[in-house]
């Protein structure tokens, strides 16, 4: 099944200059400041793991 990120020619901006091996590091940072930056600010979606394609396609 393929999956079509941008029919709405729409900018997606984001950080794509890492390798995999990177997210656990950025995580732990994340922890380590939760409580002294407003984190949440940053998502305006969420969803459970069931409905990746629904995260995918918003």
């Amino acid at each position: 099944m393929a999956v079509y990120l941008n029919l709405r020619n729409l900018r997606i901006v984001g950080m794509t200059n890492h390798t995999h091996n990177k997210y656990k590091t950025v995580m732990e940072m994340m922890l380590r400041h939760k409580d002294t930056f407003p984190w949440e600010r940053l998502f305006n979606h969420r969803f459970p793991l069931a409905q990746a394609e629904e995260a995918v396609k918003a």
